[in-house]
């Protein structure tokens, strides 16, 4: 396995913002992401926390947390709603397994992803 291990609460609905901070660093990752129901079109609204405080944006957790809603939804691309704007994210899937595509949508805050940096 590699990278970073992420919490997905997929149901952050019954938290409030104190508690997702608590709940983020009693699991003490690098960060945890609190899935909500999406307020302006998206699929999911997200709300992503380190240890420490929470963040308005982070790479890995939301390409993570695209993987769990996307398995979910068995959709080949969602969008999530993150504190600095809609992130759409392209899927595919070899199998049963969700691959990242090479070509996914470029974001301000990822950046162009290049296509021999597939996730697994």
């Amino acid at each position: 396995m590699q990278g970073n291990q992420l919490g997905v609460f997929v149901d952050g609905r019954p938290f409030g913002p104190e508690e997702m901070q608590r709940l983020a660093r009693e699991m003490n990752l690098a960060e945890t992401v609190f899935v909500l129901p999406p307020n302006a079109g998206g699929d999911v609204s997200v709300r992503i926390f380190t240890p420490g405080r929470e963040l308005p944006f982070a790479g890995h957790p939301v390409l993570g947390t695209a993987f769990v809603v996307g398995a979910a939804l068995e959709a080949d691309s969602v969008t999530l709603e993150t504190g600095a704007g809609p992130v759409p994210i392209v899927l595919e899937r070899d199998g049963d397994r969700i691959v990242l595509r090479s070509d996914a949508t470029t974001h301000p805050h990822l950046g162009s992803l290049r296509p021999d940096r597939r996730a697994a």
